[in-house]
């Protein structure tokens, strides 16, 4: 115990490790990956993010021409954007990281 007592005192003095979130909002990476960003207009409906998808997260539909995206599954690899033939990327992803949920609905967008 009273080897205890030199450390627990030195932590009480010092600065506190941990960030104030949500009050204080941390320094986001250069190359962090978040939440996606598509752009229909963009998107050449070839289907290579879908088959190339690890998790099988995402899912396109040529004839309705639509894309869906579960971040339930998602890894958030960057295989999407890597793989999109189209300069712009018609898929990107963002830096957006707060995608917390409590409804599973929710963590399927659908553009």
């Amino acid at each position: 115990m009273v080897k205890l007592l030199p450390e627990t005192i030195k932590k009480l003095l010092s600065r506190p490790v941990t960030i104030q979130y949500p009050k204080k909002k941390p320094r986001i990476p250069e190359n962090f990956r978040g939440r996606h960003i598509y752009d229909k207009e963009l998107c050449i409906f070839c289907r290579l993010c879908e088959i190339n998808c690890p998790n099988d997260a995402i899912k396109v539909n040529k004839e309705k021409k639509t894309w869906e995206v579960d971040l339930g599954k998602c890894i958030f690899c960057q295989v999407c954007e890597e793989v999109c033939p189209t300069k712009p990327k018609a898929v990107k992803l963002s830096k957006a990281y707060e995608l917390a949920d409590s409804e599973k609905k929710n963590f399927i967008i659908r553009f």
